[in-house]
């Protein structure tokens, strides 16, 4: 049995000036990459190649562990921010993400 792991995303949107906070937690498992669970409830990520090249899906992991097998779409910088690609990214456990 497969088991399911949290991912908690933190939406941010301005409102009145000041930037509101907003925490959704969503499940996955581990076969799901961060863009098929989002999509699949809901939560828009831009995309493009879908294949870890262009980096249009990159965002900012701020906490937990991935397995990412990506094919250079970001820079060693990137990486080092916590920055992952949500098209080949896959949750090795809970995830808090900033969407």
């Amino acid at each position: 049995m497969e088991s399911e792991n949290s991912i908690l995303g933190t939406l941010s949107r301005q409102s009145h000036g000041a930037a509101a906070k907003r925490s959704r937690h969503y499940h996955c498992t581990q076969r799901e990459t961060l863009l098929e669970a989002a999509r699949q409830r809901g939560v828009y990520v831009p995309t493009a190649c879908q294949q870890g090249v262009c980096g249009t899906c990159r965002i900012a992991k701020l906490s937990g562990e991935v397995l990412m097998e990506d094919l250079g779409g970001l820079t060693s910088e990137d990486k080092s921010a916590g920055y992952v690609l949500a098209c080949c990214s896959r949750p090795q456990g809970d995830v808090l993400l900033d969407l």
